[in-house]
């Protein structure tokens, strides 16, 4: 008796699970599209010496990457999602002359169909990045290039030259 009241309770239970679990909105393959660019604060973080001439021919080349990579068919012509381009500052530190460093952030919005009503899912959407003019993007794996500033170096080893 147990075993059969024990096994309707299991049952009951996951039924009750099927009937209230969500379905899964019906995505909208078909709609239209937008695409912009978002300037993310890409000069108003960091002071880091460069002349509004340097920031600006800098923001351009930033928005002819976008560009460039826009001319991909998906991106060219934009249905079921809206796209954006986010243009964030980097790491202030131009030791290495490798220009003022930025990051270009894609996120993909996509549109579904949600209890009749269309809607933009925008909360943390799939997105790809990556960093300009920034050469700790090419070393990985959790190391940097700043130099360690610490007093407890060993004796003869120069940070600046390092």
């Amino acid at each position: 008796m147990k075993t059969f009241t024990f096994r309707l309770m299991i049952t009951v239970f996951v039924l009750g699970q099927l009937s209230l679990s969500a379905q899964e909105p019906k995505l909208l393959l078909d709609k239209p599209g937008t695409f912009k660019i978002v300037d993310w604060g890409v000069y108003t973080h960091y002071d880091c010496g460069f002349t509004k001439a340097e920031t600006t021919a800098n923001y351009q080349k930033l928005v002819a990457i976008t560009d460039a990579a826009r001319r991909n068919p998906v991106l060219n012509t934009i249905k079921g999602f809206d796209c954006q381009s986010l243009l964030y500052s980097g790491r202030c530190d131009n030791r290495f002359g490798y220009g003022i460093s930025s990051e270009i952030s894609f996120e993909f919005c996509s549109w579904s169909l949600d209890k009749g009503k269309e809607v933009k899912w925008i909360i943390e959407p799939p997105s790809w990045a990556f960093q300009v003019n920034s050469i700790s993007s090419f070393i990985g794996g959790g190391f940097n290039v700043n130099s360690n500033t610490s007093s407890d170096s060993k004796p003869g080893f120069n940070v600046e030259q390092w």
